[in-house]
């Protein structure tokens, strides 16, 4: 039963406040309306899916065992409905039909006092974990094999390596823009090279202040969200056995991933205790 609740390392979409309209249209009967009373339940945006105002039917609350139970076999059964997204106080979750776990996704909810401390603009830098496939390639080898390129986006920014180290089977990196210019975007472009089959992780490191979560002197290394609709890894062949991946890295990608990896310990520590 644990498995259910089970969440991915997802970069779930936030969600909008939700509005109210003078008439909603009639809601099918769902698990839902045995749970929390039909008036916190609308229409979503998109069709055959429902939101539920938690805080509004609870104030200061996030939801309950009962709408939570109520929301997965919503989208489990035979309710038609293949999504339903619950908005509470902190935490927007998400619960897709076509998901193995539940909640599919996790959000802090947009506006709120948690949500605005984690979406800030908090110094960072770019990390690279890079994993090589071939444990027999010598780490002079490696270091050969593998050619890390950055660039500021904009000619009004620059960007650089700031460090590269081997070690073993894994190769790390971090880059930064060194010149930056608010007019302009201030995104970099990062490219690696190689010629042997590699492994990449994409991580932020974040020095920040979420109170409750993150202390002003920790440095937090995190997952980049690549989900949220971002432009996703390009895979180039460059001939002779050489590949090409290549992204563009935005400042906005470091709040919202910095949010999302909030959302999941909010999920973990305060919200799934009571679920469970």
């Amino acid at each position: 039963m644990f498995k259910r609740f089970l969440i991915l390392a997802l970069a779930g979409a936030t969600i909008a406040s939700c509005k109210k309209s003078g008439t909603q249209p009639a809601q099918p009967q769902t698990p839902l309306n045995a749970a929390i009373d039909a008036k916190f339940i609308h229409a979503g945006a998109v069709d055959k899916s429902l939101i539920v105002e938690y805080s509004t039917f609870n104030p200061n609350a996030d939801c309950n065992k009962k709408v939570f139970n109520a929301a997965i076999a919503t989208v489990s059964g035979g309710s038609g409905i293949n999504k339903v997204t619950i908005i509470g106080e902190n935490l927007t979750m998400d619960f897709d039909r076509d998901s193995n776990v539940m909640p599919s996704r996790v959000s802090l909810t947009s506006g709120t006092v948690l949500y605005k401390a984690a979406n800030q603009s908090w110094p960072w830098k770019g990390y690279l974990s890079i994993t090589k496939q071939n444990n027999l390639l010598s780490l002079d080898q490696f270091n050969k094999d593998v050619l890390i390129k950055v660039n500021a986006v904009n000619t009004g920014d620059a960007a650089q390596l700031t460090s590269q180290t081997a070690f073993g089977n894994v190769m790390t990196a971090e880059y930064a823009l060194t010149k930056s210019n608010p007019a302009y975007s201030q995104a970099i472009a990062l490219e690696v090279q190689a010629s042997t089959p590699i492994t990449i992780r994409h991580q932020f490191e974040i020095s920040c202040d979420v109170p409750g979560f993150i202390d002003p002197q920790d440095t937090l290394i995190i997952d980049m969200t690549l989900t949220r609709g971002f432009a996703k890894p390009v895979f180039k062949d460059l001939g002779n056995s050489t590949t090409s991946y290549s992204v563009e890295v935005y400042p906005d990608w470091v709040t919202e991933s910095l949010s999302d990896y909030i959302a999941l310990q909010y999920f973990t520590k305060i919200v799934f205790p009571i679920i469970k």
